[in-house]
């Protein structure tokens, strides 16, 4: 059987009607988005008015112990917000670059020619050549098959390759492991399964973990009564045998030993001690709590290939 493709003038149609194989580029989190994300946090936003407390005392009274608490209060805040912004934005690169299809040229017929072009210059119902070891790069359907087999384990988790026939349905992201044939571009583009696949990977949102919203909650309430017993101090007066920077200097204590800025640090801190032992084995993780999350599962179901 004669195998001619599509002419040139119907590539060109194809071009102008938006039918080649484009994908729009999938937006991860932008740095900005980090940074503001992770700077304007429950925690951080305890930790402004805290320090804003304090400063507003120190320029009345001029006490430098002042200044050193909210240094103190600073230095945790900052480490805190260090860590998670680094490993976000690490882990952003790394998704940015994630893609199930490689970056091959591939042959296709037109004009009953064989023609080798780059990927996003196929167009729907363009008529590709497969042989072993390509990867199919868009979803289609086998044209013909010389003993045609396709390892879909990426995909499927199926590890036994698949054995195709004429009028097959085929997938991109998958792999030919024996045989060849040709097969018609059906899906182009984002319309891809293996682009779909990635596009979900790179969008998934993530949720508060158990111990960050208990954390979170610590920190609300203890702001709530830090701020109710100075209220009353203020109130009640109880400093009528104290002079203004003895007075001062009690409800700076009251507000510095509620604020648990060691139990934020070392929360932080052993995320970070997590993350890096788990780059070490090749992974990649998003957020810092995503170690958390992943010490509370009990039960990983997979299959024979590992998905």
């Amino acid at each position: 059987m004669e195998l001619t493709g599509l002419t040139s003038e119907q590539v060109t149609e194809r071009i102008a009607k938006g039918l080649r194989n484009v994908t729009s580029k999938t937006r991860t989190k932008r740095t900005q988005e980090i940074v503001f994300e992770n700077l304007f946090s429950i925690f951080n936003l305890v930790v402004l008015v805290v320090i804003g407390f304090l400063l507003f005392f120190y320029f009345r009274t001029r006490n430098s112990t002042l200044i050193l608490d909210s240094v103190g209060v600073l230095v945790v805040a900052l480490i805190n917000t260090t860590l998670a912004i680094s490993q976000e934005i690490k882990a952003k690169r790394a998704l940015d670059k994630v893609s199930l299809l490689l970056e091959r040229k591939v042959t296709v017929i037109r004009d009953g020619e064989e023609v080798s072009i780059d990927q996003k210059e196929i167009v729907v119902d363009d008529l590709i050549l497969l042989k072993r070891g390509d990867q199919i790069v868009v979803d289609g359907r086998v044209e013909t098959s010389n003993h045609l087999e396709i390892d879909e384990s990426l995909l499927t988790g199926e590890s036994v390759p698949l054995f195709k026939s004429e009028s097959d349905e085929i997938l991109s992201g998958s792999f030919c492991v024996s045989g060849n044939g040709t097969y018609v571009a059906e899906k182009v583009g984002d319309d891809c399964y293996a682009n779909k696949v990635t596009d979900i990977a790179k969008k998934l949102k993530h949720n508060l973990t158990p111990l960050q919203k208990k954390l979170d909650h610590i920190v609300e309430t203890l702001l709530v009564v830090s701020a109710s017993l100075v209220l009353l101090e203020l109130l009640f007066d109880p400093h009528a045998n104290m002079d203004d920077m003895d007075f001062i200097r009690r409800l700076s204590t009251i507000v510095i030993s509620l604020i648990p800025q060691g139990l934020v640090l070392m929360a932080s801190i052993t995320f970070a001690l997590g993350v890096y032992r788990i780059s070490r084995i090749g992974a990649i993780v998003e957020k810092l709590n995503a170690i958390e999350s992943f010490s509370n599962v009990q039960i990983v179901c997979m299959d024979k290939t590992g998905t």
